[in-house]
């Protein structure tokens, strides 16, 4: 069951829509898994549900067992790179799909999104059970939020990630990093360095044929994270940098996030027949 709901937003000064996938079987006497899935820059909440019908496949993976019952979360967060980037929000540019947007991003995602829908919703709220993800800037969004807040999450995913190093889309990257201070605060891969991050897993992947070429920044984001001993794991497959790509790899995604270790092995060992 795929619902919109509205939230409005004391730390953006705007409402903001927000797409929730509820199993069909839902409980209010039980409590679920959270997954937050942000979207990629010039996309919208829309984006993961209903847009790749991610609602009917976690559906059908939850009536197969290859997942456990979740409540799957798809925010709205513009094109902010999910940062705190201004205390003010601030669209830059005219037309909205293009246009870089400034506000407390970050903080509208954990202390807004968040606790509304645990007020809202029967949800565990342990760490163990609260994951969040991305596709392209949402990924870079759902690596950095997790990463300043690991004890919120217990699974982190970046699905062809925007980790952006100077030989990236220029526009980008001198938005998101202005000058050192900022890059240290916001990169994923200076982050590894700051921050405890061994309660996290991290699944990070990208097409091989991704027209920025973030595999390059997802592969340096992979060995940083082996090398402080976080559990951290890596796929490069064939495809670009679209829905297509993402579409064909969304099973992988909810298995990580919501399936069992066995289901998990279980279903690459078909795929590899």
């Amino acid at each position: 069951m795929l619902k919109t709901r509205q939230l409005f937003s004391w730390k953006l000064s705007k409402s903001m829509n927000i797409n929730i996938f509820v199993p069909d079987d839902y409980d209010p006497q039980e409590c679920y898994p959270v997954l937050y899935l942000l979207h990629g820059y010039g996309n919208s909440y829309q984006g993961f549900l209903p847009n790749l019908k991610l609602d009917y496949l976690a559906q059908r993976m939850i009536n197969e067992g290859k997942i456990v019952p979740l409540i799957i979360v798809a925010p709205n967060i513009d094109n902010s790179f999910g940062l705190n980037s201004s205390s003010s929000t601030e669209m830059l540019g005219d037309a909205p799909q293009q246009a870089f947007y400034k506000g407390l991003y970050r903080d509208y995602l954990i202390f807004e999104v968040i606790p509304y829908i645990e007020r809202h919703y029967s949800t565990y709220t342990d760490r163990s059970y609260r994951f969040i993800g991305g596709a392209s800037m949402g990924g870079f969004a759902a690596l950095h939020a997790a990463f300043h807040y690991p004890e919120l999450f217990s699974k982190v995913g970046g699905h062809m990630p925007a980790i952006l190093l100077d030989s990236s889309c220029r526009e980008f990257t001198s938005w998101v990093y202005p000058d050192q201070e900022a890059r240290m605060e916001r990169d994923p891969i200076a982050l590894t360095s700051v921050q405890d991050l061994a309660g996290l897993e991290v699944y990070l992947d990208c097409g091989e044929d991704d027209s920025f070429q973030f595999f390059t920044g997802a592969k340096l984001l992979h060995k940083a994270l082996q090398a402080h001993g976080y559990r951290s794991q890596y796929h490069q497959h064939p495809g670009g940098h679209d829905d297509e790509y993402l579409q064909q790899h969304l099973q992988d995604y909810l298995l990580f996030y919501a399936g069992s270790r066995e289901s998990a092995l279980n279903e690459k060992e078909k795929r590899n027949e």
